[in-house]
């Protein structure tokens, strides 16, 4: 098993350099966030590839999933994503799969996740499947001929709208390209317990995020340590369950600051999952000298009181 960084707390970095810092503190996975400063589908790739593939070799890191749930490249959030949005709206973000899957292909990563949106309160699972499979529609032909699974990540309000039936809406879907993105502190936000929720869902997980989340349950991703979460109880389930895929922090809150928040992170959870029986590949240099210190671009921001 193999736990990662998401690149998307290094929004201040050309991706080279937050590649070169991830590997630095000691990850042996990465999450590829689909976004600018990084990569954005919706534009040329000007030969990025070629480049990329070469440093992650050097780096030793795997990457074990493209992110594609947000789409700043073209508007301000999430939006336009699968399930809400008008059809020439729904294009732009067809259009922005269709590329991330390609990416993803090409430096051999099995996944891409995908936003779920907050989801239709009152639909039962077998609409909303037909719902979000006409939206899919016209990206799984590709993601099939690639061998690479589009993983739903569902949202906190996703997760309050359908947690009672998450599992049969899963079950709906034939295709065995059609996977979960297990964002633990998300089912957490939603009031559910993420230990219950990875087991009753396990069928589905192909990767799993991790970040802790306050006592109030607001969705706002913390160190590892620094919130409510669970997560020995979490990662026995895992265990027990044989979980093999790998695990990804996401720590985004963490502009100012990105390596040292991994790094926290990192030094908290290898503990509890040893713990639980998990065995994690991270670089022998966790605590070495090679580390790669963060040096935000630009004048940081204030920090928040």
């Amino acid at each position: 098993m193999i736990i990662g960084y998401s690149t998307n707390a290094y929004g201040r970095y050309p991706l080279l350099e937050a590649v070169a810092a991830i590997a630095g503190i000691g990850f042996k996975g990465i999450e590829i966030v689909c976004k600018p400063p990084h990569f954005s589908p919706l534009e040329p790739a000007d030969g990025i590839d070629e480049a990329l593939s070469s440093v992650l070799t050097r780096a030793g890191l795997a990457v074990t999933n493209i992110n594609g749930l947000t789409l700043f490249a073209d508007s301000d959030h999430h939006l336009p994503e699968e399930v809400h949005s008008p059809e020439e709206r729904r294009r732009i973000r067809v259009n922005h799969t269709l590329r991330s899957l390609r990416l993803a292909a090409r430096l051999g990563c099995p996944n891409l996740s995908l936003p779920s949106g907050e989801g239709v309160p009152d639909a039962g699972p077998a609409a909303l499947a037909r719902r979000m499979l006409g939206a899919l529609e016209p990206v799984l032909p590709l993601a099939e001929a690639l061998e690479v699974s589009v993983l739903i990540e569902p949202e906190p309000a996703f997760a309050r709208n359908h947690g009672r039936h998450m599992a049969a809406l899963f079950a709906e879907f034939a295709s065995k390209r059609i996977g979960l993105n297990f964002d633990a502190g998300h089912f957490f936000c939603a009031g559910l317990d993420p230990a219950c929720a990875f087991e009753e869902l396990f069928p589905w997980i192909r990767h799993v995020h991790l970040e802790d989340i306050a006592p109030d349950r607001s969705h706002k991703h913390l160190i590892p340590g620094r919130g409510a979460m669970d997560f020995l109880a979490l990662f026995r389930t895992m265990a027990r369950l044989g979980y093999q895929g790998n695990l990804c922090l996401e720590l985004y809150t963490y502009q100012d600051a990105p390596s040292e928040a991994g790094r926290e992170g990192l030094r908290h959870l290898l503990p509890i999952l040893a713990s639980a029986g998990l065995t994690v590949t991270t670089a022998d240099r966790m605590e070495g000298r090679n580390q790669v210190r963060s040096r935000p671009k630009g004048p940081e921001k204030p920090k928040s009181a």
